[in-house]
């Protein structure tokens, strides 16, 4: 089962006084925060299009390896992190 999410692309939007992840109708996903010379949701927009290229992976490096890897095993965990533990 996949955890839904809002779909892509996201974006950063900003009316002003705050800075805002939102969706493809410029509609809000959540605050972002500034901190140290990066922002947040330069990571949190890309969070969709991360997904998607771990899953990807993860097909490809299980066609490849056979089924177990140290890294495959890595991207798995990256996935569940992802979806709430439902990869």
């Amino acid at each position: 089962m996949t955890m839904p999410h809002t779909p892509a692309p996201w974006s950063l939007g900003s009316n002003g006084a705050t800075t805002k992840v939102v969706d493809a109708d410029g509609k809000a996903i959540c605050m972002v925060t500034y901190r140290k010379d990066h922002w947040n949701g330069d990571l949190l927009v890309a969070a969709p299009n991360l997904l998607a290229a771990l899953r990807l992976a993860e097909s490809a490096l299980a066609a490849y390896s056979g089924g177990e890897s140290a890294d495959l095993a890595a991207i798995r965990a990256a996935i569940a992190l992802a979806t709430g533990g439902n990869a």
